[in-house]
């Protein structure tokens, strides 16, 4: 899971940047245009990068697609983008260091990855630090480091510009024995697998998703990728997703279970000759299940929710789950029943969840578990996000025990009493005539 995330140069954010500190549940808010779904397509660049890449920054795909154009901030075109990310260092192999956090960042230019900075910090013990830069003759410049982790065994690091595993840690040994020797070699290698791990493990839901077929084929080597944003296009998301639920009978039960409570529809699937899935729904009509229908012909909210539940399913414990706009094609009821289910999702299944919204019935169902007791007020943390010229800005906005939110929400209920005052205003002038 993220600890920090910073942008400089990137998109609507200058060099100044902005760091923010991910919870457990972290919501993004603010005006249309400000940023806030560029810190997950920073994210999404970031995994399809690290998986499957070969080592190279990728910015064509699967998950996010775009040009150096696209990407670099226009109020300072000459310096280069960068994007940072800190995070937890584990698991703890023998011979480690216990406890601890790793921070990566990279910068990038149009020919793509331009170098890379990395630190590993154990508690209380030394930091192992190092930058990695590709020079215009083709050459890696590194600062490697030593250190010792036991009286007969060193740890050496090397450093490279493969994508996300910018060192690797080898043993160095001294009168070790063989087994000792292998053992030591395998924990400095887990050890330095942190930034990878940790960097694969963020899965990015696209504000764009949902079905519009009535039946899918399955697609070949059911759950082999679990990250639906890694098959590329809006079609093959839907393939991916269909082919979980049938082939995954626990995905398939988290999510029937999820959607019932937000929706009142149960989503199920069946195989449809040898190779298609037709996905369904029923309603919960006082314990009854009424006649099956298909999935496209409901209505979109369960239509969309059931592509987010079956990514949230599938992508297991510890991840970091990135959505934008979860209350899409929702009721205002069922946005707040939604909340629920996500605060639920995140302590049962383990997951950081990153959310972007302009809905208050989100927000105001967030804060409704934080002063119920079943979220903790530093496990939510709300940032806005504001424009000012060609640069974005944005502010943490600090919750209370009581789930209140220090100086007020901003941008939310300002609109709401502005229509209502335009809506008194047009009934007042119609009475007057």
């Amino acid at each position: 899971m993220l600890h920090e995330i910073t942008l400089k140069n990137f998109k609507l954010f200058d060099e100044k940047g902005v760091t923010l500190s991910p919870g457990r549940i972290t919501v993004f808010i603010g005006p249309n245009g400000t940023g806030k779904s560029s810190v997950l397509q920073a994210l999404g660049i970031i995994k399809q990068s690290v998986v499957g890449s070969g080592g190279v920054l990728k910015l064509d795909g699967p998950a996010v697609f775009a040009d150096y154009a696209d990407l670099m901030h226009h109020g300072s075109p000459a310096t280069m983008p960068s994007i940072d990310v800190t995070g937890p260092v584990g698991p703890h192999p023998p011979f480690m260091p216990v406890g601890g956090a790793f921070s990566y960042g990279f910068l990038f230019d149009s020919y793509g990855l331009f170098s890379q900075s990395f630190f590993m910090k154990a508690d209380g013990d030394p930091v192992i630090a190092g930058e990695v830069t590709k020079t215009h003759e083709g050459t890696v410049h590194t600062t490697p480091s030593e250190f010792r982790i036991a009286d007969d065994v060193a740890v050496r690091m090397a450093a490279s510009m493969n994508f996300g595993r910018p060192l690797s840690l080898s043993a160095v040994f001294g009168q070790a024995d063989a087994l000792r020797a292998r053992e030591a070699q395998l924990s400095a290698s887990q050890w330095s697998d942190s930034i990878p791990r940790c960097l694969g493990s963020i899965y990015v839901v696209p504000a764009l998703r949902g079905f519009e077929r009535l039946a899918y084929p399955q697609l070949p080597n059911p759950g082999e990728e679990k990250d639906l944003a890694m098959l590329g296009s809006l079609e093959k998301r839907a393939e991916g997703a269909a082919t979980m639920l049938l082939h995954d009978r626990s995905i398939e039960d988290k999510v029937a279970e999820w959607l019932e409570r937000v929706t009142g529809r149960v989503a199920s699937r069946k195989g449809a000759g040898q190779y298609q899935v037709v996905l369904e729904t029923t309603s919960a009509d006082e314990g009854r299940r009424t006649k099956k229908i298909k999935l496209v012909h409901d209505g979109f909210g369960s239509n969309q929710l059931v592509y987010v539940f079956t990514q949230m399913a599938a992508a297991g414990k510890s991840t970091t789950i990135c959505i934008d706009e979860p209350e899409i094609h929702l009721h205002p009821a069922a946005q707040a029943r939604l909340t629920d289910v996500l605060v639920d999702i995140a302590e049962v299944e383990d997951q950081q969840l990153i959310l972007t919204t302009h809905s208050e019935h989100i927000l105001m169902g967030l804060l409704t578990a934080v002063a119920k007791g079943s979220l903790a007020s530093d496990d939510l943390r709300i940032y806005y996000f504001t424009r000012e010229g060609d640069a974005a800005k944005m502010e943490r906005l600090d919750v209370t025990e009581n789930g209140q939110v220090k100086g007020g929400l901003k941008g939310f209920f300002e609109a709401g009493i502005d229509e209502m005052d335009r809506y008194m205003q047009a009934q007042f002038q119609k009475l007057a005539k």
